[in-house]
């Protein structure tokens, strides 16, 4: 009997500090859980900031490469649009080339793309800006209707004018 009561006492006593044990270990556990919580969160963050960051660089790219192709498609530019340009509207010359063109443009853009090393260069560089802008967005989590949006920009309106007549050109 004793030596029945001796053995039960011993169980209890490791059964009790495995239960301390367990506890132990289910609260790091949580811990871990946390801190990994929070550092997915911040990460999260992070690379919101960096796409926000990148998406307004590649936007104030095609807003300047803009004004380059503004120019061949109206040699006068109205003191107006530079004045609103210099006023912090970037978007004027965008919106501004999106009006000059038209199925006439087309050519013109076709024409200048042929013959102007520099007006190449920036419709490829802005084909080039705006579809890595695009492959940013659809990467994200909710980037179609953010896609879709940027499309029916301005800035979208001219990647695609732009596009099309580069179209036109290879076929």
């Amino acid at each position: 009997g004793t030596a029945a009561e001796a053995a039960v006492a011993t169980a209890q006593s490791a059964a009790e500090r495995l239960a301390r044990q367990m506890l132990t270990i289910a609260d790091t556990t949580a811990a871990i859980e946390a801190r990994i919580a929070e550092v997915n969160q911040q990460h999260e963050e992070a690379g919101k900031e960096d796409f926000a960051r990148r998406s307004a660089l590649l936007i104030e790219s095609l807003n300047s490469l803009s004004i380059d192709i503004s120019k061949v498609l109206s040699n006068e530019v109205p003191d107006t649009s530079w004045a609103a340009y210099l006023k912090g509207d970037r978007t004027v010359f965008t919106r501004r080339a999106v009006r000059l063109i038209d199925n006439s443009e087309v050519k013109t853009i076709l024409r200048s793309y042929e013959a102007e090393p520099e007006f190449r260069d920036s419709v490829n560089r802005y084909i080039h800006d705006f579809e890595a802008m695009i492959r940013r967005v659809m990467a994200e989590r909710e980037g179609s209707p953010m896609a879709v949006t940027l499309l029916s920009s301005d800035t979208g309106k001219l990647y695609v004018a732009l596009a099309q007549a580069l179209d036109r050109l290879r076929t």
